[in-house]
């Protein structure tokens, strides 16, 4: 028997769906015929995909399995699909690009201005996840390339990265905060004051974590946790709270001189920035041209941004 997609599909229904029923009617099919698909499944592949019991059906650990690998084939199927109609003219082109909030602002604006002159028929759809999340998403096919923290050397082979740019994170407070009339070491001094962080395992309070630990000091006392930018910069305005944001990062407000910039002696540009998309797969023409483009974005600011960042392209 060879593997139809539409077994893969009534397969991977039934597992979102988490019963044969409800994955029928999410296919618009009937019950028998998706039960059947899973029958022939399970007897070609020669194991159980599910368990079956009062409350439902749950994958096996084969089934879960089989459940990342399908999902990867539909997914290539469908995008297949799309690029021969927009090879056709039938649709027009589309580009998904993942981003981290905290870079959603920086480069890509630039850099999908520039793309759309040259590239009118192609759409650009920007999605911002969370980075425990976006690299899942890449794999699960749901971007064509993603603008964020690059992994280690020892990165998932199934994963393709090009290193823009080093960075670090930057302090912000209001523009007449007390911390600038102190006595003392600076660095020291602003653990006298509550912080606005992001969440444990982002890169950025992990960095000054370690910068603290480092130096022998106490951790920041965090009256905050957040991952939202404005709510963050709205924070720090009203307040003597300590916030941190990527160093490349300039907002309106400190252009304004709303916010004031601390760039503590010892933070060292070290967390890589670059994009990543999947090695198994082949790239659009439309996504190859946009990440050019961001490319050149880079180069444009390399000048701008020459005492903020350390590019590498």
């Amino acid at each position: 028997m060879t593997i139809e997609l539409r077994y893969l599909r009534h397969f991977a229904a039934a597992v979102e769906e988490g019963g044969m029923g409800r994955g029928a009617r999410s296919l618009n099919i009937s019950q028998p015929g998706l039960t059947r698909s899973i029958r022939l499944l399970e007897e070609h592949l020669k194991v159980t995909l599910f368990e079956r019991g009062t409350k439902g059906i749950t994958p096996t650990n084969y089934g879960i399995n089989f459940y990342s690998r399908a999902k990867s084939i539909l997914a290539e199927t469908e995008r297949a699909e799309v690029e021969i109609t927009e090879m056709r003219g039938e649709t027009e082109s589309l580009v998904t690009v993942g981003a981290l909030p905290s870079q959603a602002n920086f480069v890509l604006p630039e850099a999908t201005v520039s793309f759309l002159k040259t590239n009118e028929q192609t759409r650009v759809k920007v999605i911002q996840k969370a980075r425990d999340e976006i690299l899942p998403s890449l794999l699960a096919g749901k971007f064509d390339f993603i603008f964020c923290i690059l992994d280690p050397v020892d990165a998932d082979q199934r994963v393709t990265q090009s290193l823009l740019f080093y960075d670090r994170p930057s302090l912000i407070v209001r523009k007449a905060h007390p911390v600038f009339r102190a006595k003392g070491e600076l660095f020291k001094k602003l653990l006298d004051y509550q912080w606005v962080l992001p969440r444990p395992e982002a890169d950025q309070r992990l960095y000054i974590n370690t910068c603290y630990a480092n130096a022998g000091l106490a951790l920041p006392q965090i009256a905050v946790e957040c991952q939202t930018t404005p709510y963050l910069k709205s924070l720090v305005m009203q307040s003597d709270f300590i916030g941190v944001l990527p160093t490349n990062f300039e907002s309106v407000e400190e252009s304004a001189g709303l916010i004031r910039t601390i760039d503590p002696e010892g933070f060292e540009n070290s967390i890589p920035f670059g994009i990543q998309y999947r090695s198994d797969r082949p790239i659009s023409g439309s996504a190859q041209r946009l990440i050019r483009e961001i490319e050149n974005a880079c180069r444009a600011m390399k000048q701008k941004l020459v005492n903020r960042l350390d590019f590498r392209i």
